[in-house]
């Protein structure tokens, strides 16, 4: 558990993304884990459209997703049937569909929300994708977007001020706490020090997802990126990746 003047400190989430994606979307959990069919702005003029949540949304599609349950974390997540990839490096442009995979990492307290190939290369070569790439251990990461999404248990405001400036960056602070969709739950901001990105000790320039639940001492973060990351048309105006945020839940104990 996280409290404040601790020297402890978590890996913080971050995504790769590239272009458009299909997936059919299927769930792989561990023991822990079951299928039952988640902004920080140091300089607001320097965060993107898609950051302040400008992009087209897909809450017409979301009645038909399926959920992913984490009962050792204490959280759900909504997610689409599908959505589309595009290869990269690779000589057939066109989009393809791929498994949209969530595997747990429990060495870490984390999940991963990412599809289970990617296709590059002059010969459009498909590279199975594995935890390894994921957490990255492998010596030569691949490109592919995925979410990290982590859990870490918070005493009280103090340690999650603490938590923030370790995590992010040691100018970035508390923001705007706003209650979330569920109950007792809080959207937290992070705060930066207005300094320019050459001089700031808090540089977040992209959609960090914080949502605190004092109840059970929880929080999840992971990052959204600059850009979306999972689509739901080949030219990119289904958006499905706030909708997902949207659809988080801690579970009640």
């Amino acid at each position: 558990m996280y409290k404040a003047n601790t020297n402890m400190y978590s890996i913080s989430m971050r995504k790769i993304t590239f272009g458009a994606l299909v997936i059919s979307a299927i769930i792989v959990a561990a023991c822990q884990s079951s299928p039952t069919s988640d902004t920080g702005i140091a300089s607001s003029s320097q965060v993107s459209s898609f950051s302040n949540g400008s992009s087209n949304s897909s809450s017409v599609h979301a009645a038909s997703w399926k959920t992913y349950t984490n009962s050792l974390l204490g959280f759900s997540i909504r997610y689409p049937e599908s959505i589309y990839v595009s290869p990269t490096d690779c000589s057939d442009p066109s989009a393809t569909m791929a498994l949209l995979v969530v595997s747990d990492d429990p060495q870490r307290d984390q999940i991963y929300i990412a599809p289970d190939y990617t296709i590059s290369g002059s010969d459009c070569k498909k590279q199975q994708v594995t935890i390894n790439d994921l957490n990255g251990s492998q010596k030569k990461p691949i490109a592919l977007p995925f979410w990290r999404l982590r859990v870490v248990r918070i005493a009280d405001e103090a340690a999650l001020r603490y938590f923030i400036g370790k995590e992010f960056g040691s100018s970035c602070t508390i923001g705007k706490k706003t209650p979330s969709q569920q109950a007792g739950v809080f959207d937290v901001e992070i705060k930066g020090d207005g300094k320019p990105l050459s001089e700031t000790k808090c540089p977040v320039m992209v959609k960090e997802v914080l949502k605190y639940y004092p109840a059970t001492q929880s929080l999840a973060f992971w990052s959204m990126g600059e850009e979306p990351t999972f689509i739901g048309d080949a030219q990119g105006t289904i958006i499905y990746d706030f909708d997902m945020e949207k659809s988080f839940q801690f579970i009640q104990k």
